[in-house]
């Protein structure tokens, strides 16, 4: 197996990364979904001909990017996008006086629609691409303060607009699509209130908002999923911890 590694990824990468790229690879391709168990780590290295501690260093990699989980005496497995660790690492939005909270959520609408030019830059997509658009609202401590708007490819996402859409949206793209995310970049921007989010959140029009423009990628760093959420922060702010 070692040759097939070094047919696959350049030979002047370190071998730990080289079998991280190929376990990740695996996931990406649905090898395993979320929440299933890895083989042993001696099964992996036999599988790829690689010693354990090579394995090891390249599942630890895996982990810190929040690819893996690993439990002691248990053994490894892929991640769940539970609510818990979305809400760590990606919902930012925090109440001033109370804990950190995941958002309910009530969705307004879901169509097929050409995408816009911001669409198309930041997912890039193909000439005559279409995408689906899904327009809803988020509430915090019983309060709307939050719209969004989320554009998915429609190659990836095929009749999404017929499913029953949870509040957790990227554990259902795991499981329903193979549409596993990754990590997020995310632009913020003060914006002032539409007539659009003045409905919603019941504010008037020009009151200022965080516009928050995220571009979530999958395991292949491919973008599958662009979110625009204008929201309320007269009683919330935005948290980053940086490490």
């Amino acid at each position: 197996m070692r040759d097939m590694i070094s047919a696959e990824l350049p030979n002047f990468m370190p071998l730990h990364r080289q079998v991280k790229e190929i376990l990740l690879r695996r996931i990406a391709n649905g090898w395993k979904g979320a929440g299933e168990a890895l083989p042993s780590e001696s099964d992996l290295a036999a599988d790829l001909e690689v010693s354990l501690g090579t394995i090891r260093a390249a599942l630890g990699l895996l982990a810190a990017d929040k690819v893996l989980v690993r439990q002691q005496g248990k053994g490894t497995y892929v991640t769940l996008h539970d609510e818990a660790r979305i809400l760590f690492q990606f919902q930012r939005l925090t109440p001033d006086a109370q804990a950190r909270q995941f958002p309910e959520s009530q969705v307004l609408s879901v169509n097929t629609e050409p995408p816009d030019a911001g669409d198309q830059a930041q997912l890039g997509l193909a000439v005559g691409e279409q995408v689906v658009k899904l327009r809803r609202t988020r509430s915090l401590g019983g309060l709307t303060c939050i719209t969004e708007l989320i554009t998915l490819p429609v190659v990836l996402f095929p009749k999404i607009e017929a499913q029953d859409l949870p509040n957790n949206l990227y554990e259902f793209y795991s499981v329903h699509y193979g549409v596993r995310i990754a990590k997020a970049v995310e632009q913020l921007k003060a914006v002032g209130a539409t007539a659009n989010d003045s409905g919603h959140l019941g504010v008037p029009v020009g009151t200022p908002l965080l516009q928050i423009d995220r571009v979530a990628v999958d395991l292949c760093d491919r973008p599958v999923e662009r979110r625009i959420s204008r929201c309320l922060t007269d009683d919330y702010h935005y948290l980053s911890k940086l490490e």
